[in-house]
């Protein structure tokens, strides 16, 4: 039996060996260089970052990566006195400021 299909992916016709290798991603999809993935042709809140899987872009500040609609999502809203970080939905507390899960109150 041949393994699963990754989702957006059809099994090729007319090949001359039969294992679970034979296969493409459907149109508007590009196959990942990294990973049994089908990754959408344009990511759009990414940028790139060869061998990160399974599509090898990294989301923006302010994005996170969502597996079942291979995107990046928005997040909430960050508190007004702290900056976007590095990491899904990461935020910092501006300086001279703390923040307490998403509140933030300038330091004593």
């Amino acid at each position: 039996t041949r393994p699963a299909l990754p989702v957006m992916a059809k099994w090729l016709d007319n090949v001359t060996v039969c294992n679970g290798d034979q296969w493409a991603c459907l149109a508007g999809y590009n196959r990942s260089a990294v990973s049994r993935f089908c990754c959408p042709a344009s990511i759009p809140n990414s940028h790139p970052s060869p061998g990160t899987q399974p599509c090898q872009v990294v989301c923006n500040e302010g994005f996170w990566w969502d597996v079942p609609t291979t995107s990046c999502r928005a997040c909430p809203a960050k508190p007004d006195l702290a900056d976007w970080a590095a990491g899904n939905c990461t935020f910092l507390p501006k300086l001279g400021y703390r923040c307490e899960g998403y509140t933030c109150a300038a330091c004593p």
